[in-house]
C-alpha cells in the first residue's frame, strides 16, 4: 500500500512542478515518417577459385530528409549468408565476410558508417567426411540523427576473399531485403 501512495505522492509532485506529460506530449506535432524500399538488390556470389578480395554492392537505398527538421534515420538490412563446403571435405568449413554500410548525402563524400563481421568455422572430429551446408540469416539495423537535412544515399557491400574461406564449394549472400526509414522532430 505504500507504494501505492509513492506512485501517487510521485504524480502529484511530477505535476506541481509543471511537469504534466499530456501538456508536455500536446507541444509536439505528429512525426512524418518516411520509408524507403532499397533498389538495385543484387546478390554476391563469390568466385571461390580467385586469390584477391571480392566486393559486392548488395543494394542501396535514396532517403530524402528535405522536408524533416531534425532528422533521425534507421536502416534495416537482411540476408541469408549461405555456404557449401567443398566435396570430400574432411576437416570442417570456415568463411569471413565483412559488410559496411556506406553513406553520401547531399553528392559528398562517401563514408563508412557501420562494418559488421560475418565469421562461421565449422569443425569435423575423426576426420569424418561429411558435407556440410549453411543458411543462415544475417541482419544489420543501424540508426542516426543526420546533422542537416537533405538527400542521402545508403549503400549496403559485402566483401570476402576466397583465400580466408577454407574448404568451401559455394558462398552466397542472397534473399536481400534493405530500406529506411526517417523521422522529424518537430516539437516548438
Amino acid at each position: 500500500m505504500s507504494s501505492n501512495r509513492k506512485a501517487r505522492n510521485c504524480d502529484k509532485e511530477y505535476q506541481d512542478n509543471g511537469l504534466d506529460c499530456c501538456t508536455k506530449m500536446t507541444d509536439c506535432e505528429p512525426k512524418k515518417i518516411l520509408l524507403e524500399c532499397g533498389q538495385n538488390l543484387e546478390s554476391a556470389r563469390f568466385d571461390l577459385s580467385s586469390t584477391t578480395e571480392q566486393t559486392f554492392t548488395l543494394g542501396r537505398v535514396i532517403v530524402d530528409t528535405s522536408c524533416l527538421n531534425k532528422p533521425e534515420v534507421k536502416i534495416e538490412f537482411s540476408s541469408i549468408v549461405f555456404f557449401q563446403s567443398s566435396p570430400g571435405n574432411s576437416t570442417g568449413t570456415t568463411i569471413e565476410l565483412t559488410f559496411r554500410l556506406k553513406r553520401s548525402c547531399n553528392n559528398g563524400e562517401i563514408e563508412t558508417v557501420l562494418t559488421r563481421v560475418y565469421k562461421k568455422e565449422t569443425q569435423l572430429s575423426d576426420n569424418i567426411v561429411e558435407e556440410i551446408i549453411s543458411s543462415e540469416p544475417f541482419t544489420i539495423s543501424f540508426c542516426e540523427c543526420l546533422v542537416c537535412p537533405g538527400c542521402c544515399e545508403y549503400i549496403m557491400e559485402v566483401s570476402g576473399n576466397p583465400v580466408n574461406f577454407a574448404n568451401l564449394g559455394t558462398a552466397e549472400v542472397n534473399n536481400l531485403s534493405l530500406g529506411a526509414f526517417a523521422q522529424g522532430r518537430n516539437c516548438h
